[in-house]
């Protein structure tokens, strides 16, 4: 029996729940993070795999084009046609010149014999010049001679300031190794020539040649 007084039911305690701050942050961050790595791999596909497979495509395309290309020439040319090529080759590099050095020291060698010109010679140099076409081969070398006319002596004054640089042309750009003409500019004296400025190039070779 029960005591007088007292009930017997179960008690049942109740609790009301409070709002759970810990739990939303962790679920925000979660939601962040899979925000994040979504977010990562857009911008790896699109930024960074499709550029260099669209760059890698088209490095492929410009192979086998170039692949195609050199299997053209090769049923275009037979061997004695590049036999035959390679030959009038060596015979071009006789003549050029081989580099800027050996430009130089035919220059020096050059101006022994214009003495008795009584010039007055001054060169300059530009930057080299490849040329077009010739997969780097060869260059031209831009050079400026300023001719000054100085006073000659009895036994060769019947050579004119303007025969003189004739005689000067004609060396320069008749000798043995090519030499282009591109400019010539003259100032006239009191009675003949007074200054000249002329612009060759020159064809040197680069160390590929060699």
């Amino acid at each position: 029996m029960s005591a007088p007084g007292t009930d017997s039911s179960p008690q049942t305690a109740t609790k009301a729940s409070g709002f759970n701050y810990a739990e939303l942050l962790s679920r925000i961050l979660v939601l962040s993070l899979l925000f994040a790595s979504a977010g990562l791999l857009w911008w790896s596909y699109y930024r960074v795999y499709v550029p260099r497979l669209v760059i890698f495509r088209d490095l492929s395309s410009t192979v086998d084009k170039l692949a195609r290309e050199v299997e053209d020439l090769d049923r275009q040319w037979s061997k004695q046609d590049i036999e035959r090529i390679n030959q009038k080759f060596e015979l071009v590099q006789a003549k050029i010149f081989v580099d800027q050095a050996d430009l130089d020291a035919w220059l020096v060698d050059f101006r022994d014999p214009l003495i008795p010109l009584g010039l007055n010679l001054k060169t300059e140099f530009t930057k080299p010049t490849l040329i077009a076409g010739e997969e780097n081969r060869f260059h031209t070398i831009h050079t400026t001679f300023n001719l000054g006319f100085q006073p000659l002596g009895s036994s060769t004054n019947k050579l004119s300031p303007y025969q003189r640089l004739l005689q000067f042309t004609k060396r320069i750009t008749t000798q043995e190794k090519r030499a282009d003409l591109t400019e010539l500019n003259v100032e006239s004296g009191t009675n003949s020539i007074g200054r000249a400025v002329m612009t060759v190039n020159f064809w040197v070779g680069t160390r590929e040649t060699k």
